[in-house]
């Protein structure tokens, strides 16, 4: 953008020249025009030198060719202030025992490991706040070059349900987090702390959990852990039959739950959705990891189904309708036991329950007729429905 903005005119080109700030962007993109090494090489330093001293952005994706140019970045590295790196060599790119003063966000991508062993190349950031890491050995404790006092965003890959609830404890300021677990155990880190079973942690701040590949270890982590602030929740590939006591341990209320690839059987859900956390919910997201024969219990789409008045579900008056506040629902791969009932579940989100429900998708592979012929009477009539068949 600088350089196009300096052609305009002589005016605009001093502008452009004597606003460090316009320079301070430097994005390579996996589509990026293929260049000659001296046009690369004229590009890079350019927007470093008209950049001084402001404060760097670099997201780059890097093809094998570049890499010479990577050292004219570590140069800079007192500048770097939003880093993400994908597809470099780290024997060219990374810098080692550095300080980084300015660095408040570093995202580095799986693919950026190249079988190699990563490790943190700092020596410090005291401004780091977000951080997106490929392994989870890094250091803790009070010599660490990482401020975990500051970290508000965490995601870390290949690591053990242990360490998780380490680095939950050691972030008090933690927002955010995302975990990815090794899908055999035996590929993830070593331990970083053999954590008592009955040690329970508390974080307060944590509104956004992400968890992949929980396979093994998942009563440890659920069990271990208290989110009062928790918001949204997002679980893939994981075992799933602790997280109803784990919601009500937390005593969160969720906005939005997403739950896909999930083993058991769908009647665990409605342990889930009866919890108090998801009475809040606005937005939720269903699939199990068998996408063939899972069917939704009726006691789940009665719960689900209103007759208009929120203490009495279509099934029973003895409990209140399940998620009362709906905005948007999708549903995939999941077939109701009894035809019809998930039809005139849909129909009473969008009629009654408030008539807050924005939208609902559902892909599946055999549905019965009546649903189908109740679902696509609603789309016709004007709701906000996504019918999808898997071919």
């Amino acid at each position: 953008m600088p350089f196009k903005l300096s052609y305009v005119c002589q005016l605009w080109r001093r502008i452009c020249l004597s606003t460090p700030r316009l320079w301070a962007v430097i994005r390579i993109p996996l589509d990026f025009p293929t260049l000659s090494t001296n046009a690369m090489t004229n590009y890079i330093s350019l927007m470093l030198r008209y950049s001084d001293p402001a404060p760097l952005t670099l997201s780059l994706v890097f093809p094998p060719k570049y890499v010479a140019f990577s050292s004219l970045l570590v140069q800079h590295v007192h500048r770097w202030q939003f880093v993400e790196l994908v597809g470099l060599s780290l024997d060219a790119i990374w810098p080692h025992n550095v300080h980084a003063p300015l660095l408040k966000h570093l995202r580095i991508s799986l693919s950026f490991l190249d079988g190699q062993h990563l490790q943190f190349p700092f020596a410090s950031c005291p401004v780091l706040e977000y951080l997106a890491w490929p392994l989870p050995d890094l250091e803790m404790g009070p010599n660490s070059p990482i401020p975990w006092d500051r970290i508000k965003y965490l995601c870390l890959w290949n690591l053990s349900p242990s360490q998780a609830i380490h680095f939950l404890d050691s972030c008090p300021q933690l927002s955010r987090a995302c975990f990815s677990f090794p899908i055999s155990p035996n590929e993830g880190g070593r331990e970083i702390l053999s954590l008592p079973p009955r040690i329970l942690v508390t974080q307060h701040h944590l509104n956004a959990l992400t968890l992949y590949n929980i396979i093994s270890g998942e009563d440890l982590l659920f069990k271990s852990l208290c989110l009062p602030g928790l918001s949204y929740l997002k679980i893939r590939l994981c075992k799933i039959s602790f997280l109803a006591k784990f919601l009500r341990r937390s005593e969160c209320a969720l906005h939005t739950l997403t739950i896909v690839d999930f083993e058991e059987s769908p009647a665990i859900l409605f342990d889930i959705l009866a919890t108090p956390a998801c009475a809040s919910l606005a937005q939720l997201e269903v699939q199990p990891l068998e996408r063939t024969r899972a069917v939704l219990p009726d006691r789940l789409l009665e719960a689900l189904t209103s007759d208009g008045d929120l203490e009495s579900p279509a099934h029973s008056g003895s409990i209140p309708v399940f998620c009362p506040n709906l905005i948007q629902l999708t549903i995939t791969a999941l077939t109701p036991t009894t035809p019809g009932l998930l039809g005139r579940m849909v129909e009473s989100r969008f009629k009654q329950v408030n008539g807050l429900l924005e939208s609902f998708t559902y892909t599946y592979y055999n549905t019965d007729k009546l649903d189908l012929d109740i679902l696509e009477g609603l789309e016709r009539m004007g709701y906000k429905l996504n019918l999808r068949s898997f071919k």
